[in-house]
């Protein structure tokens, strides 16, 4: 909950943004995600700093945030 609530240190809301696309993949909503694939963006931005969408791009938090944004539209 505290998640979805927006907790302060998330000042990007990537929580907030990733935790929306595993329930949107969960529920069906998107075809072109997988779980895997957003607890692997989760994993490697939580652990690396950074997402790796293909080899030698980087994503910060505000990159994934408006990626997940675009997704979801």
């Amino acid at each position: 909950m505290d998640v979805i609530k927006g907790a302060q240190c998330d000042t990007t809301k990537m929580g907030q943004y990733v935790m929306a696309a595993y329930l949107n993949v969960l529920s069906k909503r998107v075809n072109f995600q997988t779980l895997e694939s957003v607890r692997n963006m989760w994993t490697e931005w939580s652990t690396r700093g950074y997402y790796e969408p293909t080899a030698g791009q980087r994503w910060n938090a505000y990159q994934i945030v408006d990626y997940l944004k675009k997704t979801m539209d």
